[in-house]
């Protein structure tokens, strides 16, 4: 059988190995965690639902516009002749319908050419997104913590056997509840130092950091408003300190970060500002790309604007907490 390969790293050399060589139906380990997952998932379209989203179904392929923050990492492909992309992030299709249904979400594959050969990372992973109109960060944040305990007590309460053969205890998922913790990046930086770790104000937090965040608070941890430097420029400025944006990282113990949240900029001259001044657009240029993908975004905000917010989940970094596993790659079954 013939597999496309669209990347070289080992990862995706890995992941196509396994796309041809399946493993037996029902092998022990494997079955468990699909029926783990497959209790999540219902858990997750259930909560959404009955808080009114609309399910939507974004295309696979997409221009340069389709990284989050990271054209480098993406994957392209040729077709008749024209280079497109495996895409990262829904978002920026999610906005535009978000406007006509109010609350719209979509489970789909993100696609990136990661660097990193680690247990946080894979070349493909199951990306759960959702777009909210009328919602701040501090409207977003109770509904992403009901939706993580929904997932995981269903999964307790419905694949409990499962978990408990790959070592998990569901009576910990249970006793997962809100509201979760939560800390400011500007603390988190000044607790970090406090526990001997060199870190300045203005770096990224690494696995290591949030693993620490998270022994520090006894459980899953929100850490908010990091700088703008360090986030996609659609990420809205906070109005009473600039430095920072509306945003959130959900950060689970022994895991990290599971979930990422935030408010959307709806000025759009900053929007453009901060298009034009994000390392994200030059890598675009670097690409090949053009600013122009963009344009039609800025338009877009310029003829209505309105409160809204979103956020992303890793779905198997998620599964990884729930069933005590070793890594993300073991949640890719």
């Amino acid at each position: 059988m013939h597999i496309p390969t669209y990347g070289h790293s080992p990862d995706m050399q890995a992941q196509v190995r396994r796309w041809a060589h399946p493993a037996p139906a029902g092998r022990g380990t494997d079955a468990h965690i699909a029926r783990v997952k497959a209790s999540m998932l219902r858990a997750l379209q259930n909560t959404l639902d009955l808080e009114g989203f609309i399910q939507v179904f974004p295309p696979t392929l997409t221009s340069l516009a389709g990284a989050c923050g990271e054209p480098g990492t993406l994957i392209a492909v040729e077709l008749h002749g024209t280079r497109v992309y495996l895409r990262q992030t829904s978002q920026l299709h999610l906005e535009p319908l978000m406007r006509e249904l109010g609350k719209v979400y979509s489970i789909s594959r993100s696609f990136r050419d990661e660097r990193q050969r680690d247990e946080r990372h894979l070349t493909e992973f199951t990306l759960v997104e959702a777009e909210v109109a009328g919602y701040g960060l501090i409207e977003l944040m109770p509904l992403m913590e009901r939706l993580v305990c929904d997932m995981l007590h269903h999964a307790a309460r419905t694949a409990g056997e499962q978990l408990q053969a790959l070592g998990a205890r569901p009576d910990h998922l249970l006793a997962v509840r809100a509201p979760f913790a939560r800390i400011s990046y500007d603390d988190a930086i000044i607790a970090l130092q406090k526990l001997g770790f060199f870190i300045e104000w203005g770096e990224d937090l690494s696995a290591r950091h949030e693993l620490a965040l998270t022994e520090l608070a006894g459980g899953p941890l929100f850490v908010t408003h990091y700088p703008v430097e360090l986030r996609f420029f659609t990420m809205k400025v906070c109005r009473h300190d600039p430095r920072l944006v509306e945003c959130c990282d959900l950060l689970m113990p022994g895991v990290g970060e599971v979930m990422g949240a935030s408010e959307t900029e709806t000025d759009p001259d900053l929007l453009e500002t901060r298009l034009w001044s994000s390392r994200g657009i030059r890598q675009v240029l670097d690409l090949g790309g053009s600013a122009d993908d963009y344009n039609w975004y800025i338009e877009m905000h310029r003829r209505a604007g309105t409160r809204q917010a979103g956020f992303g989940m890793g779905f198997e970094r998620l599964v990884r907490y729930a069933g005590a596993l070793r890594s993300v790659a073991e949640a890719a079954v």
